[in-house]
C-alpha cells in the first residue's frame, strides 16, 4: 500500500478523537462499558476501512500515471528514432554527387521513409530510392520524387 505517512496518521487521530468524543458522550449518558466499546471499535473500522479506500485510490491515480508517462516517454524515443533516420536517409543523399538533395524532402516514421520533391531525371529519382533503401534502419520506401527539366 503506498499511501503518505502523515495521511494514515491524521486518519488515525481522527479515529481515535471520534472514539474519545463518543466515550465521552456515552459517559454522559450513563451508558454501559460494552456499548462505549462496540462503538469504538465500530469508529475504528469504519476509520481503518475510510484509510484502505484512500490508499486504493491512490494506488490506482499512481497506476495510471506510470502507464501515461510510460506511454509518452515511448512516443518521444519513437520520434526521436524517426527524426534520426530521416537525417541519416538526408546525409546519404547530400553525400551523393550530382543528386540535388537540397530538392528533396526526406520523412521517417517507424522506418519508413517518404521522399517528397523533384529531381531532374528518372535516373537521379531511382538513385535517391536506391539509397534510401540502402540505409540501415528503413523498412521500406515510399518515392514520390518527380521528375522535372532544370531542377
Amino acid at each position: 500500500m503506498n499511501l503518505d505517512a502523515s495521511k494514515t496518521r491524521r486518519a488515525l487521530h481522527l479515529a481515535t478523537a471520534s472514539a474519545l468524543a463518543l466515550s465521552l458522550t456515552a459517559c454522559d449518558q450513563n451508558t454501559s462499558a460494552e456499548k462505549v466499546g462496540r462503538d469504538i471499535d465500530r469508529a475504528a473500522d469504519k476509520a481503518s476501512q475510510q484509510i484502505e479506500r484512500a490508499a486504493e485510490t491512490a494506488e490506482k491515480k499512481l497506476d495510471q500515471a506510470s502507464v501515461a508517462a510510460g506511454e509518452k516517454l515511448a512516443e518521444a524515443g519513437n520520434a526521436m528514432d524517426d527524426a534520426a533516420l530521416s537525417a541519416k536517409v538526408k546525409s546519404v543523399l547530400i553525400a551523393e554527387p550530382g543528386l540535388k538533395a537540397l530538392a528533396i524532402d526526406v520523412d521517417a516514421a517507424s522506418g519508413v521513409i517518404t521522399l517528397n520533391g523533384s529531381v531532374n531525371s528518372a535516373e537521379s529519382r531511382e538513385k535517391a530510392f536506391q539509397l534510401a533503401q540502402d540505409v540501415q534502419g528503413v523498412t521500406s520506401v515510399k518515392n514520390n520524387l518527380v521528375v522535372a527539366k532544370g531542377t
